[in-house]
């Protein structure tokens, strides 16, 4: 875990930084901060160890190399894994075509927009080269952690990393389709704060998920909303003035090959649009309950400039997770 750490501590100071001052379709500076690129990279790295059953962050960097090994030749590796009508079959034409889009491609592509603005918020040149390095190594290190389940084949990983990650990429350049996923289907991400745990040296409350709240289904103050990650739910969001209540119902996703998981159930608050609680019940990593407690919550109700969050928790083996952060790009806690 120290090589993650001397590895994010060198992404952050490769970007060292002049705010700007402008409006930026999804780069939010209150929200996002100079920290956004080194917490996307770990909640995108470790977004599959919610699903407990199947993946765990063990030997993180060595798996790196097994992926590498299983992609440097795709050529050699398609014909070795069943070829090209395998692929096809498995990863475009099945059920698991739909995370492949909507995660890989429709998130990844929202997140390389966000990295474009905040390259120019913070002044960082060659802003397309450092938006396609941190999505591309978030993206490398999620199939490393998928490398625990030997039911992911490196078709899995070729799919991922050369079409939808790179198809991800392109569509973020692509003002008028991004302009369309934000203002029309009501796109926006509501990730989890990553906690570092100081006893066991991992991560836990790590997470990606996206949101999407299609305009021509607005209501009154209602709005349809949809919530995809390796949690998967629908629900509603009840505007009231400044405040947004949404509850959600849906699956935490047990195996994500077969499309099969459990029922889990949430409530978001969000203040003047920007996420600032969460509540899950039976939600992904094992967690029975989950609080999470966003700067938002305390820049709204205490009137506080400062970036100070909280989370709490308790698994279904009944262990307590808590973690803190104030003006950190991780939380600090244990889960024990």
């Amino acid at each position: 875990m120290k090589k993650l750490i001397s590895f994010l501590l060198i992404l952050f100071t490769s970007s060292q930084i002049f705010a700007q001052s402008s409006n930026y379709l999804v780069f939010d500076e209150r929200e996002d901060g100079p920290w956004f690129p080194i917490q996307l990279y770990i909640n995108g790295s470790f977004d599959v160890i919610q699903n407990p059953y199947w993946f765990n962050q063990k030997d993180y960097f060595e798996k790196h190399k097994i992926v590498w090994d299983k992609v440097k030749d795709p050529i050699h590796s398609i014909k070795k894994n069943g070829g090209f009508d395998k692929l096809l079959k498995e990863e475009f034409l099945s059920n698991r075509v739909l995370p492949n889009i909507f995660l890989h491609t429709f998130g990844g592509a929202y997140e390389t927009k966000k990295l474009m603005e905040y390259s120019d918020y913070y002044d960082i040149k060659w802003a397309k080269t450092f938006s396609f390095f941190v999505t591309f190594a978030m993206h490398f290190g999620n199939e490393a952690n998928e490398t625990t389940q030997p039911e992911v084949s490196a078709l899995d990983h070729i799919a991922d990393l050369y079409f939808f990650d790179v198809a991800a990429f392109f569509l973020g350049l692509n003002d008028p389709f991004m302009n369309f996923m934000v203002d029309e289907m009501g796109m926006t991400t509501w990730h989890f704060m990553p906690v570092y745990d100081v006893e066991h040296e991992d991560f836990f409350n790590v997470g990606l998920n996206y949101i999407m709240r299609p305009k021509f289904l607005h209501f009154d103050k209602f709005r349809p909303l949809l919530y995809m990650g390796m949690m998967n739910m629908v629900g509603l969001t009840y505007d009231n003035g400044d405040l947004s209540h949404s509850i959600t119902a849906g699956m935490a996703f047990t195996n994500p090959l077969e499309q099969k998981g459990r029922f889990v159930y949430g409530y978001f608050l969000e203040t003047m649009g920007r996420q600032a609680a969460s509540l899950l019940m039976n939600s992904s990593e094992d967690f029975r309950v989950r609080l999470n407690l966003y700067p938002a919550l305390f820049h709204f109700y205490a009137d506080s400039a400062s970036n100070f969050a909280l989370m709490l928790g308790q698994t279904k083996n009944e262990d307590f997770a808590f973690g803190i952060n104030y003006e950190l790009p991780i939380s600090i806690g244990n889960l024990n």
